[in-house]
């Protein structure tokens, strides 16, 4: 499991590193689409035209916009692995794990929780990291369904970001287990 994790930290590093390396502005457009994980357990349903990344992890969605600005990432992980006690333990895993130099870098995020049909709870944070003149965002939702741990991680540039993350952020609640 710690490999997942170790996994899952670089794939939001590069989608990190990307946002900082580009700067433009996307319209989200009207229509959404599904996207299903590569195992077939649950699916998300985003407005907007993505690139979907092939990382050939099978309980992750990577999708992309066309110019890699702005990066939607959704992961699951088994309730079953004994590396998590219960949905806090994962959390606090996930973020010491994947997290902490983001953590370090933005400071404290700011929290809400999230009522999401279906799930049994979920809480969200959001981060800002401004260095060089650039500013890069992240929304992280954390969820536990019966059977599984999700982390639904929206990041991008600061305008990018501002322009998407009401429509994306809402998207979380599209959430499926198959």
């Amino acid at each position: 499991m710690k490999g997942k994790i170790i996994e899952a930290a670089f794939v939001l590093a590069v989608a990190i590193v990307l946002a900082f390396g580009f700067v433009s502005c996307q319209n989200t457009g009207g229509r959404s689409k599904e996207y299903v994980s590569g195992d077939g357990s649950f699916s998300i349903t985003v407005p907007g035209e993505w690139t979907v990344g092939d990382d050939g992890r099978a309980e992750y969605i990577v999708l992309d916009n066309s110019d890699m600005t702005f990066s939607i990432l959704v992961q699951r992980f088994q309730k079953t692995d004994p590396s998590f006690g219960d949905f806090q333990s994962f959390v606090d895993y996930y973020k010491e794990s994947v997290l902490q130099s983001m953590i370090e870098a933005a400071g404290e995020p700011q929290q809400e929780s999230l009522s999401i049909e279906g799930m049994e709870q979920a809480v969200a944070e959001s981060y800002e990291i401004s260095e060089a003149g650039s500013t890069v965002k992240a929304f992280v939702a954390y969820i536990e369904s019966e059977t599984a741990y999700y982390v639904y991680t929206l990041s991008g540039t600061g305008e990018v970001y501002d322009q998407q993350i009401e429509a994306q952020r809402s998207a979380v609640s599209s959430l499926k287990e198959k």
